[in-house]
């Protein structure tokens, strides 16, 4: 290696090594003392850059041969500014999507409840559903304090059943009737004579007929027959409209 090269490793060695001991390397290769508060390795009466400013601003540091900045020259950059909002459509969240200080505002929406149609509206990033009110339960086929049972609590003056699906019959003991009668004491509810669909549906029947009476019970028919359900057989019958019989009433 040349003997310049040589040199000035040595110098820049030196100067490292001793960068705690209060002096520094002139020009020449002799030991300087540094004035008071100033950097180790740093003449007192040499320029030095701004690490806050200067020339290229807050981003200049100086850098080492190998890369790596000294401990001293560190910095962090930071404007101080809040982060600029970006505007986006409001959302039910709890957070201001738009940027215009208000959170969730003017968000709704339909929605149903076991009451009926109604509007859901935000409130602090939570959707809340407001509907018709329920009312206090009578015996009508209807729901009508929405808890998702139909005459539950309503006092019917009949044994009710129900499906496993909640679907309500009304077995009615207390007024025998010919047919006639029979479906005018179901209408009084707001009921009418079960109409049998399905062969599931007729055992289903039934099986809850001969649990309350074993005797027959008038169902709904076509117009113009009169239908009687079996309990003995567990057919279903055409009968003389005039028989005297218990009711099985079906919820609309």
């Amino acid at each position: 290696m040349p003997r310049r090269g040589i040199a000035l490793l040595y110098t820049v060695a030196v100067a490292h090594a001793t960068s705690g001991l209060g002096c520094s390397l002139d020009r020449s290769g002799e030991m300087a003392p540094t004035a008071p508060g100033a950097d180790a390795g740093v003449r007192a009466d040499a320029p030095t850059a701004s690490l806050d400013g200067g020339r290229f601003g807050a981003d200049a540091a100086a850098i080492l041969s190998d890369g790596e900045a000294p401990d001293r020259a560190v910095m962090r950059v930071d404007s101080g500014a809040p982060d600029a909002c970006i505007a986006r459509v409001e959302d039910c969240n709890g957070a201001d999507d738009d940027c215009d200080s208000l959170i969730d505002e003017s968000l709704s929406r339909a929605c149903t409840t076991a009451c009926g149609a109604g509007t859901e509206t935000c409130a602090a990033g939570v959707w809340m559903c407001s509907g018709p009110a329920g009312s206090a339960e009578v015996c009508n086929g209807v729901d009508d304090d929405c808890d998702g049972l139909r005459d539950d609590m309503a006092g019917c003056p009949c044994e009710m059943r129900r499906t496993p699906d909640g679907h309500v019959y009304l077995f009615c003991t207390a007024a025998p009737a010919g047919y006639g009668a029979s479906a005018v004491g179901c209408s009084a509810f707001g009921y009418h004579l079960a109409t049998i669909e399905t062969p599931e549906e007729q055992r289903w029947l039934v099986a809850r007929a001969r649990e309350i009476d074993s005797s027959d019970w008038w169902v709904g028919a076509p117009v113009g027959s009169c239908w009687e359900l079996d309990t003995g057989t567990g057919d279903v019958t055409s009968a003389g409209c005039w028989q005297v019989n218990n009711q099985i009433c079906e919820a609309p």
